[in-house]
């Protein structure tokens, strides 16, 4: 089993090394660079309507009215609640390592005494 495990280790090591190295990164700036001037820089020519539909909509007082009538939709309050209650709930699953590398134990719900 730990030569299995050392294999496994050796071949993400390997991998981890070609994806992360040189190739990968020069890989992944060129296709950035590549697509930014095929669909002709929208990051800088659309500056202005990314603005004003993002950070924009967040100061107009009508925004709200619209969102409260069409059926479905949510608030920025009610988003942000939603993703964190689900942090929280996945936190339950994940079992943190420490820094000495062990993983903590699972919780266990005792049992109540009916008597």
């Amino acid at each position: 089993m730990e030569q299995l495990l050392e294999q496994i280790k050796n071949v993400n090591d390997t991998a981890n090394g070609f994806i992360w190295g040189t190739f990968g990164i020069v890989f992944l700036l060129g296709t950035g660079i590549v697509c930014t001037i095929v669909t002709k820089c929208p990051q800088i020519t659309r500056f202005g309507h990314i603005v004003k539909n993002t950070f924009g909509q967040l100061f107009k007082k009508d925004i709200h009215k619209k969102m409260d009538n069409d059926p479905g939709t949510l608030s920025q309050f009610q988003a942000v609640c939603i993703v964190h209650g689900f942090a929280h709930w996945m936190g339950g699953f994940v079992k943190i390592k420490s820094e000495k590398g062990e993983g903590t134990k699972p919780r266990m719900r005792r049992k109540r005494s009916t008597g």
